[in-house]
C-alpha cells in the first residue's frame, strides 16, 4: 500500500458530518479479508484530502473548486 493510502488506512474511522454546500469524500481499502470506510466532509486538509487530491491529479482533468 503506498504511504499516502497508509496514513488514511491507519488513521481512525471518520465522522462525516454534513452541510449545506460541500461534498462527501469517502475512501474504501479492501484486502487480507479486512474492509474500511474513511470519509470526511470537504476535507481542506488531512490524509483524506490529501489522498482524494492525488487521485484526482491521476485523471488529468483540471478543477478550479475541489470541495
Amino acid at each position: 500500500m503506498a504511504p499516502l493510502q497508509a496514513r488514511v488506512a491507519a488513521g481512525p474511522g471518520h465522522e462525516c458530518r454534513g452541510g449545506l454546500d460541500g461534498a462527501r469524500w469517502l475512501v474504501e481499502f479492501s484486502g487480507g479479508g479486512r474492509y474500511k470506510v474513511a470519509q470526511s466532509f470537504s476535507p481542506d486538509t488531512g490524509p483524506i484530502h490529501d489522498l482524494g487530491i492525488a487521485m484526482l491529479g491521476l485523471t488529468g482533468w483540471t478543477f478550479t473548486n475541489v470541495y
